[in-house]
């Protein structure tokens, strides 16, 4: 489940260093940032949303394995 938060994460961070800065940062369109839709926001509020039940998940999980060891 780690690794699937780290994942989303990174997504997430992809997403936004794309919008903001662009990528890639060498070539012929060094710099361009795309565009942002609505499709996309609605998207990463989804995988945010996602990434905040899959903490969840995972803090119930170990507490509950540390209060039965």
């Amino acid at each position: 489940m780690e690794t699937r938060i780290a994942g989303h994460l990174a997504l997430i961070s992809l997403y936004v260093v794309t919008r903001t800065v662009g990528l890639p940062p060498v070539g012929p369109l060094a710099g361009e940032t795309e565009p942002v839709g609505a499709l996309d926001l609605l998207s990463k509020s989804i995988e945010i949303g996602l990434v905040i039940i899959l903490s969840v998940l995972l803090r119930g999980a170990y507490r509950s394995r540390t209060a039965s060891a």
